[in-house]
């Protein structure tokens, strides 16, 4: 699993790079985060998804800059 994650997330970050250069960062963040929330209430119960997105809030501190390519977290 944690193989997928990385590729998945290699994959994302280079279609995150392309975007970049033509769109703004603002709305290139709104739009992937939003898909996000979606696909997490679409698979998961409303109970799974309140706990994903008090985890996303309780570790905003560990999210790093593009440029500074830190681990996944």
């Amino acid at each position: 699993m944690n193989e997928n994650i990385e590729n998945v997330y290699d994959v994302i970050g280079r279609i995150t790079s392309t975007l970049l250069e033509e769109h703004d960062p603002l709305a290139l963040a709104a739009v992937m985060m939003v898909m996000g929330m979606r696909i997490y209430k679409t698979v998961l119960e409303e109970d799974e998804y309140q706990k994903i997105v008090d985890e996303v809030t309780n570790k905003k501190d560990r999210v790093h800059p593009l440029d500074t390519h830190g681990p996944l977290q």
